[in-house]
């Protein structure tokens, strides 16, 4: 679960805040603030990558006012009371960013970040806020639709990055991703959380695969975020989690996914090596899952250097949706930092034709393994290993 606080966090567009404002008498070197912190962009106009923020400062007195200091905007609000001493502030942030930095998309910003404050430039400044509330407007569609119009300006920025749109379907744990055409924002109805996962695997999968797409079990040991558990703390999730995915009986084994996250150097307590033993364990069982990196960003930071930024590399003849689902589907892909080695690619060949991603079954008393590496990192090495179960991990079986 995350903290109540994280309910407001969402888009900007269309959406406005009000808060009731009292400025008690006696100063006038200072201001009471609404600050809003927002999302991280490109440098752009001569300003530095980063993230933007707006304040709203109101003042005992003088004139309304806006400017943009850099990625920070300041809103001069004169305190105009009415209904006994209150003043009610209503704001729309998305229209203040676009008059603050008209070079900007106005529609990528979030809120990600608000603070109620009483700032001294040299009294003892005091006040009150109260009866906070948020509201949303129609912005004519959803904001799946929006993010297809945030693309247009990117796509032009960047000719050289395609754009692919994908969808998370995470209503409740495991959270799914959506690759592929014809993606629809499910309707959840009235599912509640013990149903979720066997509407998952009886509805949006089937779903998603009529539509002809890819489905990635993401974050597969939840979305928690504490330090890493011991050693036997996370060989026990490994086990907790792979008789999860493997059901008895006619259950979808992996909810019917085709993908499964595992590059995350520590997710939810549990570290990349048992990511990957939870993925043997999938293989082991004759589920053959095509791994995959990390699928989204929640900080609203620089990506580059967080720890869990590992991007999916693909070996397809090109960047046209088909080539990456295909490329996905057959598990011809490789998986590493984007900071680390985000620009190299791995790819193995077994006897010159059984390529990466293939399942082949042989008699041979020996086979040949052919491993390229791109891009690795100066001082690197290349390491091959031959899979076995971890010790202390117990490998469930399919019934």
């Amino acid at each position: 679960m995350q903290p109540a606080n994280f309910t407001y966090r969402d888009n900007l567009a269309g959406q406005s805040i009000s808060v009731d404002v009292l400025v008690n008498p006696g100063w006038t070197n200072g201001y009471l603030e609404l600050l809003i912190g927002t999302s991280y962009h490109a440098a752009s106009a001569g300003r530095p990558a980063g993230s933007y923020s707006v304040a709203y400062q109101i003042v005992p007195s003088g004139a309304a006012g806006s400017v943009a200091n850099g990625n920070n905007g300041v809103i001069t609000v004169p305190f105009t009371p009415a209904n006994g001493g209150w003043m009610t502030l209503t704001i729309t942030p998305a229209t203040d960013i676009a008059a603050l930095w008209p070079d900007q998309d106005a529609a990528d910003f979030g809120l990600y970040q608000l603070t109620l404050n009483a700032v001294s430039t040299g009294d003892l400044v005091s006040g009150y806020f109260g009866y906070l509330r948020f509201a949303r407007a129609s912005t004519g569609g959803e904001l799946f639709a929006q993010q297809q119009d945030m693309m247009a300006a990117p796509a032009v920025a960047y000719p050289a990055v395609t754009q692919q749109q994908g969808l998370e379907v995470s209503w409740h744990d495991p959270h799914l991703n959506w690759f592929g055409p014809g993606i629809a924002i499910p309707s959840y109805g009235e599912i509640g959380s013990a149903a979720w996962p066997a509407y998952l695997a009886g509805t949006a999968v089937p779903a998603v695969h009529a539509a002809g797409g890819l489905v990635s079990y993401n974050h597969p040991f939840g979305t928690r975020m504490p330090a890493a558990y011991s050693e036997a703390q996370q060989d026990a999730l490994v086990a907790q989690v792979a008789a999860s995915m493997l059901p008895a009986g006619a259950g979808a084994a992996a909810l019917g996914c085709d993908i499964l996250e595992v590059g995350y150097p520590q997710r939810a307590g549990v570290d990349l090596a048992h990511h990957l033993a939870l993925w043997d364990v999938m293989s082991r069982n004759a589920v053959f899952l095509t791994g995959n990196g990390t699928s989204d960003d929640h900080a609203g930071e620089d990506w580059y250097g967080d720890s869990n930024n590992w991007v999916t590399t693909a070996w397809a003849p090109d960047t046209t949706l088909p080539s990456l689902l295909a490329a996905l589907a057959a598990g011809q892909v490789s998986c590493g930092s984007l900071s680390g080695f985000g620009g190299g690619a791995l790819n193995l060949v077994v006897d010159g034709e059984c390529p990466m991603g293939s399942v082949s079954v042989s008699g041979l008393t020996a086979r040949q393994l052919d491993v390229t590496a791109t891009g690795m990192p100066t001082g690197s090495t290349l390491q091959v290993l031959q899979a076995a179960p971890p010790d202390g991990i117990p490998v469930p079986r399919q019934a």
